[in-house]
């Protein structure tokens, strides 16, 4: 089904199962002119600088789209940014994208990385396969710490897993610097397909993720309120209630209270029996001697 970014298309919470946790390093990248959008390098890093559930990841390429490949809310955005992965250990992208929408108000100005991107490629790279330096990119400054979506695209050219920014959330670019981009960039249409779209209510670097000793990976996130089912995928030391003192010493008094009450209880079936037998056989003795 087509992907629509909205709240009304979510399908629940996944505050999990699609923790993203990510420390990006700046980069000295090369720039190119694709004619359909605009493509960074970035820098290996020496540690893998995303973890989404658990597996790493590793940058491939920045893209830079207008109008947005995505609909938000229905729609089409001003532009769009899309950072794609790599996962260390094999298996498909990771992209990580972010609306871009027109600046408003008077004082509304550009995300500086995004416009030192747009000024770069149209001084030196405003055509086709053309290609400039441009250095210490910064992925840091434009992920936003808030809320995004996360869905499954098993399409064969746009595979692999997405993390998306709400509209609400959009990076700014004044109608100047987007005006630019679309000389020298052209649109490209394509229509974004994918499974359930969930929601991630508490957003990037909120997930402790950590591996023990073993190479097992642990999420230590608080559970919250979510619909998911969690995979345990390691066993951890129970806690057995019965080695509590406390514990043991009240079911200790329970039980000795409960075997009171039936010992009573049988005594007094006994007792009644044993009274009523009596009293049957002296009204017997009674009867014959008179």
């Amino acid at each position: 089904m087509e992907i629509n970014i909205a709240p009304q298309s979510v399908s629940g919470n996944c505050d999990l199962k699609c923790a993203y946790n990510y420390k990006y390093s700046p980069s000295n990248s090369t720039l190119t002119n694709n004619l359909f959008f605009l493509s960074l390098s970035y820098d290996p890093q020496k540690e893998s600088p995303v973890t989404y559930n658990g597996a790493k990841y590793n940058v491939s390429a920045v893209k830079l789209y207008r109008p947005s490949l995505h609909k938000y809310m229905g729609s089409l955005v001003d532009a769009e940014l899309i950072i794609e992965h790599n996962p260390v250990n094999g298996g498909e992208l990771l992209r990580v994208c972010i609306p871009i929408s027109a600046a408003t108000g008077k004082s509304a100005g550009s995300n500086d990385v995004l416009a030192n991107i747009v000024k770069s490629a149209s001084s030196s790279a405003p055509a086709k396969d053309n290609k400039t330096n441009i250095s210490n990119v910064s992925l840091q400054q434009l992920i936003p710490n808030k809320q995004f979506y996360s869905y499954y695209n098993s399409t064969s050219s746009l595979s692999g897993d997405y993390i998306v920014f709400g509209v609400l959330n959009a990076l700014s670019l004044n109608d100047a610097t987007l005006s630019t981009l679309s000389k020298i960039i052209q649109p490209f249409t394509v229509t974004m397909k994918g499974e359930s779209l969930f929601l991630n209510t508490k957003g990037p670097n909120t997930s402790k993720e950590q591996v023990d000793g073993d190479g097992i990976y642990i999420d230590c996130q608080p559970t919250g309120s979510s619909d998911e089912t969690i995979d345990i995928v390691n066993d951890v030391a129970r806690f057995d209630i019965f080695d509590d003192p406390n514990v043991s010493y009240a079911l200790k008094l329970i039980l000795t209270c409960v075997l009171f009450i039936v010992f009573f209880v049988a005594f007094n079936m006994f007792y009644n029996k044993y009274m009523a037998k009596n009293g049957a056989i002296s009204a017997t003795i009674s009867a014959t001697t008179k």
